[in-house]
């Protein structure tokens, strides 16, 4: 069984929150990354700070077709599955 002491944890504390603060310095001074999606017509363009905007190519219909079909029998099976185990509910 391994002992943790009361240094060992405000140690860990201090590490994470160093490594917080280095994540959001580093975001701070990269910019936000933007993407913007137009699920009509499955357009994506991604904005990159001080670079310029990259245009995404466009989804296959049959991929849309299918990504739905799937969505609906996952959303069904989770609609369904609490009623499988009590019939009653």
């Amino acid at each position: 069984m391994m002992r943790v002491s009361a240094s060992s944890i405000s140690s860990g504390v201090v590490v994470n929150e160093t490594v917080s603060i280095r994540i959001r310095r580093s975001l701070m001074a990269s910019g936000p990354i933007l993407g913007l999606f137009s699920g009509a017509s499955g357009r994506f363009i991604l904005y990159r700070p001080g670079m310029a905007p990259i245009d995404a190519p466009f989804v296959p219909m049959i991929y849309q077709l299918m990504k739905s079909v799937s969505h609906s029998t996952m959303a069904l099976v989770e609609v369904v599955t609490p009623y499988l185990d009590s019939p009653n509910a």
